[in-house]
């Protein structure tokens, strides 16, 4: 969680808002469809972390996230904290600076 931390810090001092979407964890066959579609051939899960090998996409990372895994992230930052639901696939974070 420290690359998340460092980007969500990142974002909060040059902004007073940052919202970003991320994957739930427990929907790994559904995002697995999501890539195959996308043309992903080369990847492969790791405890709800995909890792992409594929030329064009070399080293990328997608995890999926609970709502505490998001509230333990975002809590070390003096924001408040809106956690949405975007269907069965993800979350949607609003984080705004205090």
């Amino acid at each position: 969680m420290h690359d998340e931390s460092r980007l969500i810090g990142y974002a909060l001092s040059v902004a007073p808002i940052f919202i970003f979407s991320v994957y739930k964890k427990g929907n790994e066959k559904i995002r697995e469809e999501i890539y195959r579609i996308r043309g992903h051939k080369s990847f492969e899960m790791q405890k709800s972390c995909f890792r992409f090998s594929d030329d064009w996409v070399n080293g990328l990372i997608s995890k999926g996230y609970t709502k505490n895994d998001l509230k333990e992230i975002c809590s070390q930052f003096d924001a408040e904290i809106k956690i949405s639901e975007l269907g069965n696939i993800g979350y949607c974070v609003e984080l705004t600076k205090k």
